[in-house]
């Protein structure tokens, strides 16, 4: 009589990473049995399986799903053409965890944190990644590990470099599938504040349009500010703060900003001395008929060569007689329309005249004239030899920013011509002279007026407001 033999393995439960092979040795407590088994599956996610017979169960067993699944190998032991009972070997195969990204990908400005969620269709799955950029341009990122890519990248350069992160799963011992996520990093646009306004004003001076900043098409905000404009009065007094922001096509903001300082007026009487405390230059005044006008030629600005065009470059520039700095101290400087003017277009405007002045306006002047025609010639009267404490001196103009006119040592002619605000077409603004015809002993004075292209350079008298 032959005995029955049993299956004596001491292990009969396994698990193994997904396309991983089973390598189960058979034994039994008779000598020589034979093995034949059947293989049965927990789920149809799994594979690789089958009925078979031999001493070692050598299987690659692939599972397609997300759950843990197993195999069952039910084997029966024969020895002598006695069969035994059948015995259960499991095989636990670990599912593939994945990668998945939310978002999938994400674009974000120089100097954002990135915020990638990590998760996988297999629980308990770890998360472990390497960083490469795609350019020496851009910095920030790092290896780690966790279920969050959280870093903070900047881009140095002016392109979009990208930052590439392969994380790799990890569930249940079984190293998953990597996947890649791409990481645009755009560039800030380069935003710069150049002082195009005065920075140092009382709470009279008039709103102004901001500018100087670059690129155009950004917004400036700051305390006082409205619509591009700063209104003083409104900010009141104080170191305020003037910001631009500019957005570029990608959405990225940059931003620069500068300080204007507001102060309180200081009260004037007609017939004082009034301070321009921009550059601390002093004017005397005089009353006329009730109006106060300087009785001084404006005297504000940046010398520069009357070779050069006076332009829209965020520089108060001005003219000195014969190019020489020391006749802007004593007759004032002189400027193209559009400079005296801040490239607006506004009748009455500020200008360059300080707070609560303002450049005299084609009425303005009319007044003035008026009042003294009717008395004798008005240009006696406001030359520096006058009786009106106006002051005027007939050190001539610069004509078509090329040549000296109207000053002479013989005959001819010595005048003096100032702008007013008020616009004469399209290329030209009223202007006034005040003359006096040479010849001779014979010193004939006279007042002027006719529209002047802009390009001429006159001087300047404020009145107040």
């Amino acid at each position: 009589v032959n005995p029955r033999p049993v299956v004596t393995n001491a292990v009969t439960s396994f698990s193994q990473c997904n396309n991983a092979t089973t390598a189960i040795l058979l034994q039994a407590d008779v000598t020589g049995s034979t093995f034949a088994w059947r293989a049965f599956a927990s789920s149809a996610n799994l594979s690789g399986f089958s009925n078979g017979a031999g001493a070692t169960i050598t299987q690659t067993l692939v599972n397609n799903g997300y759950d843990i699944d197993s195999v069952t190998y039910r084997v029966a032991a024969t020895a002598n053409s006695c069969p035994g009972d059948s015995t259960d070997f499991i095989v636990v195969v670990f599912p593939v965890a994945d990668v998945i990204f939310t978002p999938p990908s994400q674009s974000l400005c120089s100097g954002e944190t990135t915020g990638l969620a990590i998760t996988s269709n297999v629980d308990s799955t770890s998360f472990t990644w390497t960083a490469s950029g795609s350019s020496p341009d851009v910095s920030g990122y790092a290896s780690g590990s966790g279920n969050l890519i959280q870093q903070t990248l900047f881009n140095a350069g002016y392109l979009i470099p990208t930052v590439t992160y392969t994380v790799t799963p990890v569930a249940n011992g079984c190293t998953g599938t990597s996947n890649n996520v791409v990481v645009e990093v755009y560039p800030l646009p380069v935003v710069s504040m150049t002082i195009c306004f005065d920075t140092l004003m009382t709470s009279e001076y008039r709103p102004f349009e901001l500018k100087g900043a670059n690129p155009p098409g950004g917004v400036y905000s700051g305390t006082g500010v409205s619509n591009g404009q700063f209104f003083p009065a409104i900010a009141d007094t104080g170191r305020h703060t003037i910001t631009y922001y500019y957005a570029n096509t990608y959405g990225c903001d940059g931003l620069d900003s500068l300080h204007i300082t507001v102060v309180n007026p200081v009260s004037h009487n007609c017939g004082d001395t009034v301070n321009d405390i921009r550059d601390n230059q002093t004017y005397p005044t005089v009353d006329i008929n009730g109006q106060c006008w300087m009785a001084a030629n404006l005297n504000f600005g940046n010398v520069i060569a009357s070779a050069q065009m006076q332009r829209d470059n965020c520089v108060n520039e001005k003219y000195c007689i014969n190019d020489n700095p020391a006749n802007c101290n004593s007759y004032g400087g002189l400027y193209h329309w559009n400079e005296i003017m801040r490239y607006t277009e506004t009748n009455g405007a500020q200008g360059f005249c300080p707070a609560g002045w303002h450049i005299p306006t084609e009425t303005d002047w009319t007044i003035l004239f008026n009042f003294y025609i009717s008395s004798g010639f008005a240009g006696s009267a406001l030359k520096a030899s006058g009786y009106s404490g106006f002051n005027a001196l007939l050190e001539g103009i610069r004509f078509h920013n090329t040549v000296w006119r109207f000053r002479t040592t013989d005959v001819v002619l010595n005048s003096t011509i100032y702008w007013s605000s008020t616009k004469h077409g399209p290329d030209k603004a009223w202007s006034h002279g005040i003359n006096e015809v040479v010849f001779e002993t014979d010193y004939t004075p006279s007042v002027s007026f006719y529209p002047s292209q802009w390009t001429n350079t006159f001087l300047v008298r404020c009145i107040r407001d």
